[in-house]
């Protein structure tokens, strides 16, 4: 009898506690997708509940614990992407640990779309206004940033309607395209590496893995893969020889002025005018370029146009500008672009450079202080 007694005892436990087992889940009915498009914010939230299955072929109304909310997906890339969510209800049993899925499908939105994202308000109206028959060729397309672009147009005293109304517009753009179709990754990892623009020039990518320099000094500040098209948006204009004359034509006058500017776009200095940067440039008088230049031997005009004359001011040149009252408050000591000392004092209300005699001064608007010396300027180590 008391073994009969326990046997009952013990089935009636088992009975009672198979009872009390929350029902497995087997299954989870997820929501149906969602389709959004690039850069675009959606109005959808995700369901609070849902319905699963279970192992004896129920439903059941279940609470869901999403990982993030809609309000925090970016739909910055076109593509399929998922956000899972949690069950969390006693009245069910989740041995597999399944997961709630609401599957968003982003479709690829077009470069007018992409323009208006970045916020390139200038480039985006250069965009719209430009209408070239190699423009549907384009597979990637560089822009440049509005801060970039004003830049440009402060330094040639014009406004962005008189700059597109210009000869060097259309390759200014035709250079900011390529059919080539130039990734991100392509860009972050293809270091150095060479492209083509739709003007058939070469678009040189340097800098570090990871760092890329567009053009070979500007960086890349955002990207994005949009329809038929990869585009690019860094901190400055991708401006080749040809079209720098065409952008600076009419700036610089002098043909010495015009001798320099040479020697410092040789240097690659240019952008550096171009976005407002400023030198001091040590240049001898005539008289003593012409004595330098007959005691090689030469014409004034063929010194002033060889390597030796380019060397020469590489080293007469400070990459910042100082007006002469800044020297004369300061009397610096002061480094060239080719890593010369040159040395700044004052003697009786003069002031010299390396003992040398500061005769003159101009400023030039767009290049900065232009100060004429007695002689050309020696240095300790020659």
């Amino acid at each position: 009898k008391s073994i009969k007694l326990m046997v009952v005892l013990v089935l009636g436990l088992m009975l009672f506690s198979c009872e009390n087992d929350p029902p497995d889940i087997t299954s989870i009915n997820n929501p149906e997708p969602l389709i959004i498009r690039q850069f675009e914010n959606t109005d959808h939230t995700l369901e609070d509940t849902l319905d699963v299955t279970l192992e004896d072929d129920t439903t059941k109304r279940v609470t869901i614990d999403w990982e993030r909310s809609l309000q925090d997906f970016e739909a910055l890339e076109p593509g399929t992407f998922e956000i899972e969510g949690t069950i969390k209800s006693e009245a069910v049993a989740n041995p597999q640990n399944l997961k709630a899925v609401q599957t968003i499908t982003v479709e690829a939105a077009n470069v007018n779309e992409a323009l208006d994202y970045s916020d390139a308000t200038y480039f985006t109206t250069m965009y719209e206004t430009f209408e070239h028959p190699d423009k549907d060729a384009m597979n990637t397309l560089f822009v440049p940033s509005d801060a970039a672009i004003q830049s440009i147009l402060d330094f040639l005293e014009m406004d962005l309607e008189t700059l597109m109304d210009q000869d060097v517009f259309e390759p200014l753009m035709l250079d900011h395209m390529s059919a080539e179709s130039i990734s991100s990754n392509r860009l972050e990892t293809n270091i150095p590496g060479v492209y083509t623009t739709l003007r058939d020039k070469d678009l040189v990518v340097e800098g570090e893995m990871g760092s890329p320099q567009i053009d070979g000094q500007h960086s890349l500040i955002e990207s994005y893969e949009v329809e038929d098209a990869h585009i690019h948006v860094i901190d400055g204009m991708i401006l080749s020889d040809d079209t720098l004359n065409m952008v600076g034509s009419g700036v610089f006058d002098d043909d010495l002025q015009a001798r320099l500017l040479d020697i410092l776009r040789n240097e690659g200095f240019i952008n550096d005018i171009l976005l407002g940067r400023k030198f001091t440039i040590f240049i001898p008088s005539q008289s003593a370029l012409i004595e330098y230049a007959d005691t090689e031997g030469i014409s004034l005009n063929a010194f002033l146009e060889s390597s030796e004359f380019e060397t020469i001011i590489l080293s007469h040149v400070v990459r910042a500008e100082y007006s002469v009252d800044d020297l004369y408050v300061e009397t610096p000591e002061l480094e060239s672009v080719s890593g010369d000392i040159i040395d700044i004092t004052l003697e009786d209300d003069d002031l010299y450079a390396n003992d040398v005699l500061i005769s003159d001064t101009e400023t030039i608007d767009q290049m900065g202080t232009l100060l004429t010396i007695d002689a050309i300027l020696t240095f300790e180590d020659e």
